[in-house]
């Protein structure tokens, strides 16, 4: 008898109706909805945060670089063809041939691209997202001997005796970070 009463005492424990109600599976089920919705508005914020900063360093140190390279030129130079607050034509010899060649860094594409070309050649671009026109402020800046700045921009040709190059790079100027501001200051070495 002890034998048989075990088995109904196992049959009960098996088949008992415990377990989940409805109701509680729908309120489990909608907590779970609001975590993982959480959780993806997050992570959806995180990467467009990631997005624009890393557009925005990307941009700083490809202006960073070429700053460099259009100071190399600019310092070289034997001649000022064109003088602008916006662009600057010059004869250098940047191949070191002994025969200078017609290097020009200009605004395109709504004047947020700084572009070089070689004797009219391709387009090269220096500064994605260059905000000096937005701002007024001028990317090269012409001083003569005196360290005095030269806004006569004929004059500024034959005159010059250094040329500070200054870029704003502002990725998103509606987001934060602000504008990076880049200058560098270059003597004229053959004038």
């Amino acid at each position: 008898m002890r034998f048989g009463l075990r088995i109904n005492e196992i049959k009960n424990r098996f088949f008992q109706e415990d377990g989940f109600t409805l109701v509680e599976l729908i309120v489990t089920c909608s907590i779970l909805v609001f975590v993982v919705g959480a959780i993806s508005l997050m992570l959806e914020g995180g990467y467009k945060t990631y997005a624009k900063v890393d557009d925005q360093v990307v941009a700083q140190s490809e202006a960073r670089r070429n700053v460099f390279r259009m100071a190399k030129y600019i310092r070289e130079s034997k001649q000022i063809i064109v003088a602008d607050a916006y662009e600057l034509t010059i004869s250098s010899d940047i191949d070191d041939d002994d025969v200078p060649e017609s290097v020009r860094f200009y605004l395109t594409d709504s004047n947020t691209k700084l572009n070089q070309t070689i004797d009219d050649g391709d387009a090269v671009v220096l500064g994605r997202y260059v905000r000096n026109s937005d701002s007024g402020s001028a990317i090269f800046t012409f001083r003569d001997g005196d360290d005095s700045e030269i806004t006569d921009m004929d004059y500024a040709r034959t005159a010059s005796r250094s040329i500070k190059i200054k870029m704003i790079i502002d990725a998103d100027t509606a987001e934060l970070p602000a504008g990076y501001e880049l200058e560098s200051t270059v003597g004229l070495r053959n004038f």
